[in-house]
């Protein structure tokens, strides 16, 4: 049922900062999320104002400055086993709206990954045929989980959200003797 509440949400969101625009009015900041104000020239004869130290002149904030996703290509999983777990995200197009809500949520928490030692690669290019791609053959939009083994924990055919990702990576046996060593260790 949530979902079916999801899309209007969305849409609503989508139209917000056009009807907010169109009034001279712009929503509070998030937090790593830039917004500048717009120009205004200064008088001739007088100089330019200095801007306001704020949001659009703050770094980034950790979170979203530290979201990376790796491009497949020239990626193979091998590469990874034994070291990181893989959060897989592959589509048939950049354009692809599960591929771009997909990467939209990971961006949103990416800590969480980087806490279970995952990393995501994304791949929307089948002309390239990237190793990774030849292995998991995607039809369409596609999520893989992997864990630090090289094996496939999920496959999912529609976008999750970080937490149902951190969910079946804290499931994996490798993650539950992970934290079973961190309770044990003095």
């Amino acid at each position: 049922m949530t979902h079916y509440l999801a899309r209007p949400a969305a849409l609503v969101l989508a139209l917000l900062p056009l009807s907010a625009a169109a009034q001279g009015w712009s929503p509070a900041p998030r937090a790593g999320i830039a917004v500048t104000e717009p120009a205004v020239e200064a008088p001739p004869g007088q100089p330019e104002p200095e801007p306001a130290p704020g949001p659009a002149t703050e770094a980034p904030a950790p979170a979203e400055a530290g979201f990376a996703p790796l491009s497949a290509e020239g990626l193979t999983i091998e590469q990874f086993r034994w070291e990181k777990r893989l959060v897989i995200v592959l589509a048939d197009s950049p354009d692809n709206p599960a591929f771009a809500d997909q990467l939209r949520m990971l961006a949103e928490r990416p800590e969480e990954l980087a806490q279970r030692d995952a990393v995501v690669i994304v791949d929307a290019n089948p002309e390239a045929a990237s190793a990774i791609r030849r292995q998991l053959r995607p039809r369409g939009f596609m999520l893989v989980l992997m864990d630090k083994d090289g094996q496939i924990a999920q496959r999912k055919p529609f976008p999750w959200t970080v937490r149902e990702i951190t969910r079946a990576i804290d499931k994996m046996p490798l993650r539950q003797e992970e934290l079973r060593g961190r309770r044990t260790a003095p």
